[in-house]
């Protein structure tokens, strides 16, 4: 009912929406937009542009723009939409990509400093140097193909083995940023390809109501692909989220914390839907519900998504006691292999489950997890750092782990981060969940990267 609603309101702005169309080739910003043949060129054009509810903004497939995008806010049955439009030439079938990453492979940019440590500093559009941690570096070996993440290190002192990184100053707050990076030779002589990414959101939402992302593929950030609090009427569908994460967030007692999701609904969010996504390489979760203050959530889904090595495909949590959850629904996903990302290795708090949850205070929780497939996990297939699992309705899941007997490795936890797991039977007799689900083998969905 609810998606029923939101598409007859979509369908009686039409007729007075505009099409502004994005080609970073051959666009120019001195065109009006308003054709593919009078297209836009980059992507400050359009964060830049007075947007009117119901308007839509196409960027050509197969293309690739630097920087976040700004999305602005729409209206009641006519929200502001960001998606794409055909593309051409080799990778014409792949979705516009929004990278909010440096490329650093360039010997140019490189400085020696001694024993095997090379400095540079990063800039982004004008010259202008990047004031926001760097909290991966995706890395490509010359003559080879994988993705590889840098190891962030806490000091140059630390830097002992190739691709290790500091991002100087250690600080968590804005400000010019240098890389130290140990290798045996220029960086930009090892490795092909060298994206830095820096703590700054791929999307940037101000005002976060009745916006569509339709069909983009958002990268290479250490932030959130999509944060912000206070979320609604929002639809995020056929999307990429991919190498996401890492940033410094806080340290405490001598430990830093770092962080980084895929799309994080902070706090309050109402009535919105996450379906037909991809997420890959994230250093925390892929789709997140969480907050510290009194709050209320409802009519969220999460639905027909495939997660691949992400150290959790779904967490949530709210620590305030005056919150609520009226309302959240993980439905239809797949996830593959949490705990397997780049970032586990890296994590001092290794954690690798597909559902997470930290704590829940929240005086109400409605909370479903049904349809969904998991496979394969370094951890637990469910983790609650807190008692309410029987709380939440969880059925007519598949699970499957690689290994002998599956359905018997303690692969579910509750009530503590340092909870034993049990296996699958005792987990469903003690909670009363899963009665429709089982163990069975589940077939790969080929992985996918740019």
């Amino acid at each position: 009912m609810r998606a029923t609603l939101f598409a007859c309101l979509l369908a009686c702005v039409s007729a007075q929406a505009a099409d502004y169309y994005v080609d970073a080739e051959h666009g120019r910003d001195g065109n009006p937009g308003t054709s593919p043949e009078q297209a836009w060129q980059t992507l400050e054009r359009v964060n830049a542009a007075r947007l009117n509810p119901g308007d839509r903004v196409r960027f050509k497939c197969g293309q690739m723009w630097r920087g976040s995008l700004n999305v602005q806010p729409g209206t009641q049955g006519a929200p502001v939409t960001y998606t794409s439009y055909p593309g051409t030439g080799e990778n014409a079938d792949w979705k516009p990509r929004i990278m909010r990453s440096v490329d650093l492979a360039d010997p140019a940019l490189w400085q020696s400093t001694g024993n095997n440590i090379w400095k540079v500093v990063p800039t982004i559009g004008g010259g202008t140097n990047v004031n926001a941690d760097i909290g991966n570096i995706v890395l490509v070996k010359k003559g080879t193909t994988p993705k590889t993440a840098g190891f962030k290190r806490w000091s140059v002192d630390e830097l002992r083995a190739q691709g290790d990184f500091f991002s100087s100053p250690f600080s968590s707050t804005a400000g010019p940023r240098t890389i130290f990076f140990y290798s045996e030779k220029n960086p930009a002589e090892f490795y092909s390809f060298i994206e830095a990414a820096p703590k700054i959101n791929s999307v940037s939402v101000k005002k976060p109501e009745w916006y569509v992302l339709d069909g983009l593929a958002f990268g290479y950030t250490a932030a959130h692909g999509v944060g912000g609090a206070g979320h609604s009427h929002a639809r995020i569908r056929n999307c990429d989220f991919f190498w996401i994460g890492g940033g410094h967030l806080y340290t405490r007692n001598d430990r830093p914390t770092r962080y980084g999701n895929g799309v994080e609904f902070w706090c309050t969010a109402t009535d919105c839907v996450v379906e037909g996504c991809r997420f890959w390489q994230i250093y925390d979760t892929a789709m997140t519900n969480q907050g510290n203050e009194k709050c209320r959530v409802s009519d969220v889904l999460w639905r027909n998504n495939i997660v691949y090595l992400c150290e959790q495909a779904y967490e949530i949590w709210f620590s305030n006691p005056e919150s609520e959850v009226a309302g959240v629904t993980y439905e239809g996903n797949s996830s593959y292999d949490c705990g397997f990302g780049w970032g586990h290795v890296q994590r001092p708090n290794k954690n690798g489950t597909h559902l997470l949850a930290y704590r829940l205070e929240s005086k109400v929780l409605k909370l479903h997890y049904h349809d969904n497939r998991f496979y394969n996990t370094t951890e637990r297939m469910i983790w609650f750092y807190n008692p309410r699992l029987n709380e939440v309705a969880c059925n007519r899941n598949i699970f499957w782990q690689e290994g002998a007997d599956p359905d018997k490795q303690p692969l579910f936890a509750w009530s503590g981060p340092h909870a034993k797991g049990i296996g699958f039977d005792t987990y469903r007799t003690e909670t009363g969940n899963d009665t429709e689900s089982r163990f069975e083998k589940i077939e790969r969905i080929p992985y996918f990267d740019y």
